[in-house]
């Protein structure tokens, strides 16, 4: 459709030959848009590939049970939340921090002297982790 319509000029003393000409066109749908996928697809992707990161982990998901995920994973961000808290709380006390830095320097000063700088000690050490692997995963024979 086009319409042309002269230019109305309040000066009627000049003469002008001047049209403005109006062209309307449908707006052409965006490539992009066309080709996004419906949100179901994506949920069902999302499912999909979530299932096969669990598969790789050797996690069994049931989307049935996604509650307790959910609840579990808002546990988590509630407790990071609460430690930094606690964290930016010591962290105002004047002084607090500077000893908490001389207690860890002096606690890595005795873990090297105690286990880490001789060979006697460093085979101690080795043995009390294989103990801790040994409980923690159960022993190689079960």
């Amino acid at each position: 459709v086009q319409n042309e319509a002269p230019i109305d000029d309040s000066s009627k003393d000049k003469e002008t030959d001047a049209y403005v000409s109006l062209t309307y066109e449908p707006p052409k749908e965006d490539s992009a848009v066309q080709a996004e996928a419906p949100i179901e697809d994506s949920v069902l992707e999302f499912e999909s590939q979530l299932s096969k990161f669990f598969d790789t982990l050797n996690i069994k998901y049931d989307p049935k049970d996604s509650s307790s995920i959910i609840l579990f994973g808002g546990a988590v961000l509630t407790a990071l939340w609460l430690t930094t808290s606690i964290v930016g709380a010591i962290d105002s006390v004047p002084l607090f921090p500077k000893l908490m830095e001389l207690v860890g320097l002096g606690y890595a000063l005795w873990f090297t002297s105690r286990y880490l700088l001789f060979k006697k000690n460093r085979d101690e050490f080795a043995a009390k982790i294989e103990d801790l692997k040994q409980k923690t995963l159960g022993s190689r024979d079960d």
